[in-house]
């Protein structure tokens, strides 16, 4: 038969064994806490998970923004947090596209888009006035001082010719 102190001596271990779970508990969920914010949300892949994204575009070689964070450039295969997501594809000669995907935990996106040409103004001008202008071979209505507008973004191959 136990005493009365030995009870109570076996009460206070087991309440101090309670606490030093609890203790252990609280401080697991601090250090998760830290991390998670030194490391920009890392937990938040465990806990949400992630989805696959890939990117291909035409012409390849395009900036692939995500949320405002570059990622790399065309053809891109990536991991990325569940949810929405602003998506930014940049390319020098073309018009910037912006899309906005939703991504599910384990899911695979696929986004393939043809970027819209940009568009510029060209202006030539030559001395003497009054050469016949070539750009990639072809005649330009006009002579020099010109202006064509408007001018697809890119290298070309630009011709002056006197008469």
């Amino acid at each position: 038969m136990s005493t009365p102190n030995a009870v109570a001596s076996r009460r206070a271990r087991a309440r101090a064994g309670r606490r030093s779970i609890i203790l252990l508990l609280l401080a697991a969920v601090l250090v998760l806490g830290i991390s998670d914010w030194i490391s920009d949300g890392i937990t938040q892949d465990w806990w949400f998970g992630t989805g696959t994204l890939t990117v291909t575009s035409a012409p390849a070689g395009a900036r692939v923004v995500i949320d405002g964070t570059s990622r790399g450039v065309t053809p891109l295969t990536l991991d990325v947090r569940t949810g929405h997501h602003a998506l930014l594809l940049e390319h020098p000669w073309h018009a910037d596209l912006t899309r906005s995907i939703t991504i599910d935990r384990q899911q695979q996106i696929e986004v393939s888009e043809v970027l819209p040409a940009a568009y510029g103004t060209l202006a030539v001008a030559s001395n003497p006035r009054g050469a016949s202008v070539r750009v990639n071979g072809e005649l330009q209505m006009g002579e020099t001082p010109l202006v064509i507008d408007p001018m697809v973004a890119g290298r070309h191959q630009i011709e002056f010719r006197l008469p």
